[in-house]
C-alpha cells in the first residue's frame, strides 16, 4: 500500500472520521457523566480502532525512509482539519540523541532549527514536559524519539497511547538514510552481479580447450607437369593461360611453319641436286665422286625426314588432364624458343594438397596425428582433416620462415566442387593442439614477447 493511502485514500479517511466520532462520543460521556457506551459500541469503538492502527502501519511501513514515516504519521494524525476545527491543534517534537531537530504544528507545519518560530516552539515545548496530553513515541533507543501533543483531543491521545510502542517500532525499522542505502544496496547487487560475471568469465577462460595453432593454407600440386619446347622455333600461338582447365591431348600452343618449309624446301633442292651428281658420277665411272654424292643425298634425306616431323609437331599438346598452374607465354607470341625451354606447368586435380603455413613458435603444439579445420573462400565451406605431413625444418614462403604441414584436400570439397579448386589457392587454417586454458590461443604471443621484454630490460 502506498503513502497516498493516508493522505487521499476514502477509505482510510472514512475510518479515521469513524475513529474520531467514536472517541469523541466517549470523551464526551465520560465528562459530563452519562452511561459508558453498551458493549456493542465498545466492541465498534476496537475495531474500529483496529482498522485504523492496520491503515496507519501498512502506510508507515511503505515509507522510504524515517523522515518519511514520520511525516506519514503526521498526516494520518492530523490531516488539516483544523480549518472545521480550529481549537484541534496537533504539536509534533522530532527528537534525535535529546535534541529537537524538527517540530510539527497544525496551523505552521513543520519548522526547522533556525527561525524564531522553531525557538519560541522548542521554549514551549519544554514548558509542557510531563503534560497528561503528550505522548511519547520511542522509536530507536537514545537516537529517536516523537513528542505528540494532542491538545484537548484527549481521544487521539489515549490511541496513540495504546499503539505507541508499535508505531515506535515501525518507524525505528525504516532507514535512516534511504536515498544512501537505496545507493547501497544497489552498489551491493551490482557488485553481487559483476561478481558472478567475473566467475563465469573466469571459468570460460580457463576452462580447457585445444590450443589453436592460426595456419595460412595453400592448395599445392604434388605431381606437376612441365611442358617444354620440344624444338627450337618461334611460338606462333598460345591457346590456354594460367588457370585453365586442360584434358590429356589438348592443343596448348603452335609453333610457326614457316622456317621449317623454307628449311624443307632447300632440303628438297639439295637433295635433288645430290642425285644428279651421283647420275652424272656413275656415268662417267668415277666412283669416287658417286660415293660422295651417295652421301649427300642420305644425309638430305635425313634431313628432311628430320623437318617434315617438327612440320608434323608444331602444336605442342598436353600430355595430361590437370590445370595449368604456371606459364604465361602471351608476351612471348613471335619469340624463337630455344630447345627444351619450360613453357608451362600442369598439374593433375587428382594430386591436390594443401600446405598449412605455421610460425615457429607454435611447432611444439603440432603433432604428425594433430586435427586441422581448413577453410577456403572460394570454396565457401570448412572441414576438419587430418595432418598427413609434417616438415621437421623450417623454410621460406613469400619471405618468411614458417613450418609447412600438410593434409590432403579434404572429401567433402571433392565432386562438384572440384572443379572449383585450383593450386595456388589460399584460404585460412587452425590446427588443434593439445588441452590448454581457452584464453592462453589468444594471449600466448603477448605473454611471450612480454616475458622476452623484461628478461631483455633486467
Amino acid at each position: 500500500m502506498e503513502s497516498q493511502s493516508l493522505t487521499g485514500d476514502s477509505t482510510s479517511n472514512e475510518l479515521e472520521r469513524e475513529l474520531e466520532a467514536t472517541l469523541a462520543r466517549l470523551e464526551r460521556a465520560t465528562r459530563s457523566g452519562d452511561a459508558i457506551p453498551s458493549s456493542s459500541s465498545r466492541e465498534n469503538l476496537q475495531a474500529t480502532s483496529h482498522r485504523s492502527i492496520d491503515t496507519l502501519i501498512a502506510g508507515l511501513c511503505s515509507s522510504r525512509g524515517q523522515q518519511e514515516a514520520i511525516e506519514a504519521l503526521q498526516r494520518f494524525i492530523d490531516p488539516r482539519k483544523s480549518k472545521t476545527s480550529p481549537a484541534r491543534v496537533i504539536r509534533i517534537a522530532e527528537w534525535r540523541r535529546g535534541k529537537i531537530r524538527r517540530i510539527y504544528e497544525t496551523s505552521l507545519g513543520w519548522l526547522t532549527a533556525g527561525s524564531t518560530a522553531f525557538e519560541e516552539a522548542v521554549s514551549l515545548w519544554e514548558s509542557k514536559q510531563g503534560d497528561s496530553t503528550v505522548t511519547l513515541i520511542e522509536c530507536e533507543p537514545n537516537t529517536l524519539g516523537l513528542t505528540v501533543d494532542s491538545g484537548e483531543d484527549q481521544a487521539t491521545t489515549r490511541w496513540l497511547n495504546q499503539y505507541r510502542v508499535s508505531i515506535g517500532n515501525v518507524i525505528g525499522s525504516r532507514p535512516k538514510y534511504p536515498f544512501v542505502e537505496t545507493g547501497v544496496t544497489r552498489i551491493l547487487e551490482l557488485r553481487r552481479h559483476l561478481t558472478t560475471g567475473f566467475v563465469i568469465l573466469a571459468l570460460a577462460l580457463l576452462w580447457p580447450a585445444s590450443y589453436r595453432v592460426s595456419c595460412d593454407a595453400v592448395v599445392e600440386t604434388t605431381q606437376q607437369r612441365v611442358i617444354s619446347a620440344p624444338y627450337q622455333g618461334k611460338l606462333a600461338e598460345v591457346l590456354v593461360h594460367p588457370g585453365d582447365k586442360v584434358e590429356a591431348g589438348q592443343t596448348i600452343a603452335r609453333l610457326d611453319e614457316e622456317a621449317l618449309t623454307i628449311e624443307l624446301e632447300a632440303l628438297s633442292a639439295e637433295s635433288g641436286k645430290a642425285a644428279k651428281e651421283y647420275d652424272a658420277a656413275l656415268g662417267t665411272g668415277d666412283i669416287a665422286a658417286a660415293q660422295k654424292a651417295r652421301l649427300l643425298m642420305k644425309q638430305s634425306q635425313r634431313n628432311r625426314d628430320l623437318v617434315e616431323s617438327r612440320l608434323r609437331d608444331l602444336e605442342i599438346l598436353s600430355p595430361i588432364d590437370g590445370v595449368v598452374v604456371g606459364g604465361d607465354l602471351r608476351q612471348h607470341v613471335g619469340n624463337v624458343l630455344t630447345t627444351g625451354q619450360a613453357l608451362m606447368e600442369i598439374a593433375p586435380l587428382q594430386s591436390l594438397d594443401v600446405e598449412l603455413q605455421f610460425e615457429g613458435a607454435d611447432v611444439g603444439f603440432v603433432d604428425d596425428d594433430s586435427r586441422a579445420k581448413i577453410f577456403l573462400p572460394s570454396v565457401g565451406q570448412s572441414s576438419t582433416v587430418s595432418i598427413r605431413e609434417l616438415h621437421p625444418a623450417a623454410t621460406t614462403r613469400q619471405d618468411r620462415r614458417v613450418f609447412i604441414a600438410r593434409t590432403e584436400v579434404p572429401s567433402e570439397f571433392s565432386g562438384d566442387l572440384t572443379s572449383s579448386i585450383r593450386p595456388g589457392m589460399r584460404g585460412k587454417a587452425v590446427i588443434y593442439g593439445p588441452k590448454r586454458p581457452w584464453v592462453w590461443s589468444y594471449i600466448r604471443s603477448y605473454w611471450l614477447k612480454t616475458r622476452w621484454w623484461l628478461e631483455f630490460w633486467d
